[in-house]
């Protein structure tokens, strides 16, 4: 791993960790049903961040499950993040939001 990489690994640890605290925070305040996805879509846009650190630092074995030859795990981090943003920005639109 070069000097560019960990400097730009470091920054997005750094950022998704202050992103995902203080959508917790956010939630923690709202309690509504389309803030929680939104709040559960940036948490695990910063979960991707650290499967790929671990993948890039060579301290996981997510490449062993595949399907295809291709990470399930990482089709899994990379694809839900964005289905919880969408979720929570139909429910903005719809209106049918609920507090928990």
């Amino acid at each position: 791993m070069n000097r560019e990489q960990q400097v730009i690994l470091l920054l997005k640890l750094i950022t998704g960790f202050s992103a995902t605290l203080t959508a917790i925070m956010l939630w923690s305040k709202t309690r509504d049903s389309a803030w929680l996805f939104i709040v559960l879509g940036t948490v695990s846009l910063y979960s991707e961040v650290i499967i790929s650190a671990l993948d890039l630092l060579g301290l996981s074995e997510f490449h062993l499950f595949t399907v295809y030859g291709i990470s399930l795990i990482g089709i899994i981090f990379a694809v839900f993040p964005f289905i919880f943003f969408f979720i929570g920005f139909i429910l903005f639109l719809t209106g049918k939001r609920r507090r928990f």
